[in-house]
């Protein structure tokens, strides 16, 4: 199962490797893309990045108040949501506001 995962900005990128780190420890069959550890030095990072979006039929978008109008964050959710056939619309999207204190996470790095 394949799961992009989308950040901009320092503080969405820290809690994109962190749910990175997280997630092959609780879902054995997932396989989080993370652009920054995923992508083939030397490789044209658009394609890798547009094929892995075509791939994965689950995404997690990292959204914080900096970058709610990031067009890049826009672009990857927009290409996610082609991937989503008939279903449920709460099965499509889920909010959850968390509060983001770096003591929390260390027991992950």
């Amino acid at each position: 199962m394949r799961i992009f995962i989308s950040w901009s900005g320092d503080l969405s990128k820290n809690i994109a490797e962190i749910f990175r780190q997280w997630i092959p420890g609780v879902i054995q069959a997932a396989k989080p893309y993370y652009s920054p550890d995923d992508i083939t030095k030397g490789t044209r990072w658009s394609s890798e990045i547009s094929k892995e979006l075509d791939a994965s039929k689950i995404g997690i978008i990292c959204l914080t108040k900096d970058n709610l109008d990031s067009s890049w964050i826009m672009f990857e959710a927009g290409a996610l949501s082609k991937n989503i056939e008939k279903s449920n619309p709460y099965q499509q999207w889920t909010y959850l506001q968390v509060t983001y204190k770096p003591e929390i996470f260390s027991f992950s790095r």
